[in-house]
């Protein structure tokens, strides 16, 4: 009797001792895993910056300006250029109507073609 009581001790011990083992070393790959994370966070947080950083560089009202001057042949708005919708209907001289309508104090409008 005491000698299967001391087997099955042993055996529970020797159980015990393999699910113990083995949930170490889970445990050490789990941590391993997340201080491997927490790296690959702090690097990106890092290329988050730049990128932030590059992304102001690139908007600078000034450095757009630039360009814009360089690259762009734009020229000033002159005061008659701005028309409403029934001036710019006019000017067309097409057959398509201009439908406005009126919301609050905001003007939404569409061109629509004639039907053919």
């Amino acid at each position: 009797m005491f000698r299967f009581i001391n087997l099955a001790a042993i055996a529970i011990t020797l159980v015990a001792a393999v699910l113990l083992f083995r949930v170490k070393y889970e445990a050490t790959d789990f941590a391993s895993e997340v201080a491997k994370l927490r790296t690959d966070i702090v690097s990106e947080r890092a290329q988050i910056n730049v990128l932030k950083a590059e992304w102001n560089f690139l908007n600078e009202p000034r450095r757009i300006q630039r360009l814009a001057d360089q690259y762009l042949d734009l020229q000033n708005m002159d005061a008659h250029q701005i028309v409403t919708f029934q001036e710019l209907s006019a000017r067309l001289g097409r057959q398509e109507s201009l439908q406005v309508e009126r919301s609050l104090d905001e003007f939404t409008g569409s061109v629509t073609a004639p039907e053919q």
